[in-house]
């Protein structure tokens, strides 16, 4: 795994599988930046623990489907399941990439087990869900896109389990209890106030990831001054990232995003907002504020 890692890194690699890992790869893990990826259909201890520790920011639930072939639907569903539940209690991430649309690689329309699977992915929580060949080569990549995103929007629509809180209680063992339980209940603030906008500051990107894994309905907006951020945080259900620099009072930075948010049309005056933060500004502290305010 460390060769691996290495090789990743240099070749910027995005994507490490994971398929029959020996048990020594799991103590260096996989860093930040580097995402796991997992390609077959049963689940052990040994994935479990990669996708714990090893899995950087995100985790991809592929299926090649040499290996699917091999389980049931069910076995399938159950992987999906678990990988998703696993993911989402650490507030990371999950991607599932199992070529959703492959009739659509030289078709027009999808057939009806591809509209299930996709839809029953964002149905089970995924953040995201990813084409390959259907784009890449793909007669009709553009529609094939637009098709997904139809069926994204209708179960999102009319079926999506929003305000997901009572799943994700905060733990008192944990070392970010406190931030926790700030964004678990600007979560349940925001749901008890039909909020317009449940707005965050992030430097590692976990308080992006946290709010976004309770599934607000309210639209969520991140700010993070790491570039680097900007575009993994988008991966995450939900988010519209920004980067903002500015380290200011808390006040001023409040103040600021409301107003890049108002001029880009996603808040209007009289709208309920919910703000996390930290305090002081400069000591770039864990999440510890959170604020609700009418735009004026």
């Amino acid at each position: 795994m460390p060769e691996l890692v290495r090789f990743a890194r240099q070749g910027n690699v995005a994507v490490i599988t994971i398929d029959n890992p020996p048990v020594n790869a799991l103590s260096p893990g996989v860093p930040e930046g580097i995402h796991a990826s997992l390609e077959r259909a049963n689940h052990d201890p040994e994935v479990e623990a990669i996708m714990l520790i090893g899995a950087g920011r995100t985790f991809i639930a592929g299926a090649d489907i040499r290996e699917f072939g091999k389980a049931s639907a069910e076995q399938m569903r159950e992987t999906l399941v678990h990988c998703l539940r696993t993911m989402e209690d650490s507030a990371k991430p999950v991607i599932v990439a199992t070529q959703m649309m492959e009739s659509m690689i030289d078709r027009v329309k999808p057939n009806r087990s591809e509209i299930t699977d996709v839809a029953n992915a964002v149905l089970e929580g995924t953040d995201a869900v990813m084409l390959s060949a259907e784009t890449a080569t793909g007669q009709h990549p553009a529609l094939v896109v637009e098709t997904m995103r139809k069926i994204i929007l209708e179960v999102e629509r009319t079926e999506y389990p929003y305000n997901r809180e009572e799943f994700l209680i905060p733990q008192p063992h944990s070392p970010s209890f406190l931030s926790d339980a700030i964004c678990y209940n600007a979560c349940k603030l925001a749901q008890d106030t039909q909020a317009n906008a449940l707005i965050g500051m992030t430097q590692s990107g976990y308080t992006g990831f946290i709010l976004s894994s309770y599934r607000p309905k309210s639209p969520l907006f991140i700010f993070s001054k790491e570039k680097t951020l900007i575009n993994q945080l988008s991966l995450s259900w939900g988010v519209r990232a920004f980067h903002y620099a500015e380290e200011d009072s808390i006040d001023d930075i409040v103040a600021d995003l409301t107003e890049i948010l108002k001029q880009r049309g996603f808040i209007k005056k009289g709208d309920v907002i919910i703000n996390t933060g930290s305090i002081p500004v400069d000591e770039h502290l864990a999440t510890n504020l959170l604020k609700i305010s009418k735009v004026v």
